[in-house]
């Protein structure tokens, strides 16, 4: 994840869509977050990227409320000792984080949303521009680990990220989206540590669909 804090740390385990796939499609609201899968280095589905060059890869929450993966383990318990509370940081730098096992069904048989930019998050006056996109899931974002719920701590009250922006609101449904996918969604380009996550409607399709 791109934006005012360290990168969501992720992992992929299998989709379990809370509505049918068949007939008319669900739509969800949720939030979006912005990463660079070719610098995060590993998906466990192994690609960096969606299968269809139209597409962008992006991870789900695993506690979404419509759109989780499925949980990974151990599930959101989160020990505070593993914090360093003034930067929102885990305090060990090898600490070793949920497992997220690959499923091999779900990637070899990808989940696809299709996305549109509702507004910026947390903005009441903000006007949605930009494009709808197609995302495949190629990862998820366990609530679990460290370097996700230890952003809810920073001694400097401004970087406290909060829970619907760091994948830890069961809530919410959570997309961490490739940032190249950014300028489509807001008509702008991306610019780390700048540009403001995003409120989305998220609709399942199936990953043959165009944008």
């Amino acid at each position: 994840m791109l934006y005012s804090s360290l990168p969501v740390i992720l992992g992929f385990t299998s989709l379990v869509l809370a509505s049918p796939r068949l007939g008319k499609p669900t739509t969800f609201t949720g939030v979006s977050t912005f990463n660079d899968f070719i610098k995060q280095g590993s998906t466990v589905c192994g690609p960096l990227a969606a299968a269809n060059p139209n597409h962008f890869g992006a991870a789900s929450g695993d506690i979404s409320r419509d759109i989780s993966p499925g949980r990974c383990d151990p599930p959101l318990d989160p020990d505070l000792s593993k914090c360093n509370k003034a930067e929102g940081t885990p305090l060990d730098p090898h600490y070793v984080g949920p497992a997220c096992p690959k499923t091999k069904a779900q990637c070899d048989k990808p989940t696809c949303f299709r996305v549109q930019n509702t507004g910026t998050f947390g903005s009441s006056s903000s006007t949605p521009t930009g494009i709808p996109i197609i995302v495949q899931i190629i990862d998820s974002c366990p609530a679990g680990h460290a370097q996700n719920y230890c952003k809810a701590y920073n001694k400097n009250p401004s970087k406290i990220v909060p829970p619907q922006q760091r994948c830890a609101d069961g809530s919410t449904n959570y997309l961490d989206i490739d940032y190249h996918a950014y300028k489509h969604l807001t008509g702008t380009d991306f610019v780390e540590n700048q540009s403001a996550n995003l409120e989305i409607q998220i609709t399942p399709v199936d990953c043959n669909t165009e944008p």
